[in-house]
């Protein structure tokens, strides 16, 4: 499962305060505070979770390409087993060779009834 992408409930509240700051005053500053700060931080904050959710839809691409190799992968094992199967049987050696396991065939026990 692909991780979703993600909003700041901060930058949304810091977007409202950088706003009332401009219309109490556009270049306000108050002791640590102005409204030049909170843009710059709104903005470095923007920039930052967009790289995340950059970075977050890129893995997603390389998961689905992963996945699909994987498949390919299987196929071609599964393949390969009936390839070698049909060629030298599953009882030979070069069965065993490609990691397919010898198929014992059933052989019947008799049991010695003595009277």
């Amino acid at each position: 499962m692909a991780r979703q992408k993600i909003n700041s409930e901060a930058l949304k509240q810091l977007g409202h305060q950088v706003n009332g700051l401009k219309a109490i005053k556009s270049n306000l500053k108050l002791n640590h505070v102005s409204v030049q700060a909170g843009e710059d931080l709104k903005n470095r904050l923007q920039t930052s979770l967009d790289e995340y959710n950059l970075h977050l839809a890129e893995l997603e691409t390389k998961r689905r390409a992963l996945a699909q190799l994987e498949t390919e992968a299987k196929t071609f094992s599964k393949t390969v087993f009936y390839a070698v199967k049909a060629e030298f049987g599953d009882q030979s050696a070069e069965y065993g060779h490609v990691g397919g396991q010898a198929v014992r065939k059933k052989t019947k026990i008799r049991e010695n009834k003595t009277v």
